[in-house]
């Protein structure tokens, strides 16, 4: 090839270099879940269960009462183990793939 195809080629398809990319925050591999509408709607499921189950069992009591809160705190709880988790490991990736990017 002589040094007028490399500068044509150049010119059409840019330069023969890798992407690098920029890293992502952990705090938004945490937010980036909320985005579905599945889990969202399982976070309001949780907080209207646990305001349902407190007005029931405070009314019910004649005091306040927070038993009835568990079964949505327990929605509320799992939901953000996972997310916490699903987050961990995107960023974990993340780093994996930027350290073989490097190499």
């Amino acid at each position: 090839m002589t040094n007028k195809q490399v500068e044509e080629n150049r010119s059409i398809f840019g330069e023969n270099d890798r992407e690098v990319f920029e890293e992502t925050p952990l705090w938004k591999f945490l937010l980036d879940p909320f985005k579905d509408p599945i889990l969202m709607l399982l976070v309001f499921a949780s907080l209207f269960s646990m305001v349902l189950g407190l007005i029931k069992e405070s009314i019910h009591e004649g005091h306040f009462n927070f038993a009835g809160a568990y079964e949505g705190l327990a929605i509320l709880i799992a939901v953000v183990v996972v997310d916490c988790v699903t987050a961990y490991n995107n960023w974990k990736k993340e780093q994996e793939f930027k350290k073989l990017q490097e190499s």
